[in-house]
This record gives structure tokens, C-alpha cells and sequence, in this order.
């Protein structure tokens, strides 16, 4: 990521990105990702001193529309995300959600994708 690390929410107009999901899985998948070493919690990540961009686009139930999702991914990357983290799937298949994806590969974005949280 390119700059500042910056943020977004893109299910409320408070540009707050705050996991109010009753899991808080986002939370604790960034706390993997980027915890402070040498925090004295007995923990370190698997990427520290890495930026992170937070972006909420699931709601409090862990529900979340394909094109806030999209949204997400086009913010992402046009601020120079080139990793995303995806722990997330649907039973339905998306085009737009195939395209936004395979736009990002041609930015050269990777991802990390999860087929289900019940795998």
C-alpha cells in the first residue's frame, strides 16, 4: 500500500471501518496480520510492520451486498493495496465480484481466499 494507511466503510456514510460484527473476525485476521512484536501479549504476525487498509463491508450479522464489496476492492486497490485478505463466500455466483477480481489481478493483486468460515 501506497502513502498513508487509510480506511473505509462502506456500509454506513461515517467512513468508520469498526468490525461491529458480534465475531469481530476482521479484527482478529488483522491482529494475525499485523500485531505489534515484541508487545509483551506473547503474540507477533506473520507480517509485521506491514500497512493496512481497513475496510468494513459486512454489517454487525456478517452480511454483506457483492457491490459494496466491490467497492471495497476498487478503493483498495486504486490506494495501492496489493494484497487483500478474503475470508468470505456466498452460494451465489457473482459476475461483478469475478470482475473486480480479475481487474485486480491485472494490477498485479494478490489475495488470500477462504472457500467457507464452516471449512
Amino acid at each position: 500500500m501506497t502513502g498513508d494507511p487509510r480506511r473505509g466503510d462502506y456500509l454506513e456514510p461515517d467512513n468508520d471501518p469498526s468490525d461491529d460484527n458480534r465475531q469481530s473476525h476482521g479484527t482478529a485476521v488483522t491482529g494475525i496480520i499485523n500485531a505489534t512484536f515484541n508487545n509483551n501479549a506473547g503474540i507477533s504476525s506473520v507480517a509485521p510492520g506491514c500497512k493496512v487498509l481497513v475496510m468494513r463491508a459486512f454489517d454487525a450479522e456478517g452480511y454483506g451486498e457483492e457491490d459494496d464489496v466491490a467497492n471495497a476492492i476498487l478503493y483498495g486497490i486504486s490506494n495501492g493495496v496489493r494484497i487483500f485478505n478474503f475470508s468470505f463466500g456466498d452460494y451465489i455466483f457473482s459476475n461483478l465480484l469475478r470482475d473486480v477480481i480479475r481487474f485486480a489481478y491485472s494490477k498485479n493483486v494478490k489475495d488470500h481466499v477462504r472457500s467457507s468460515k464452516q471449512a
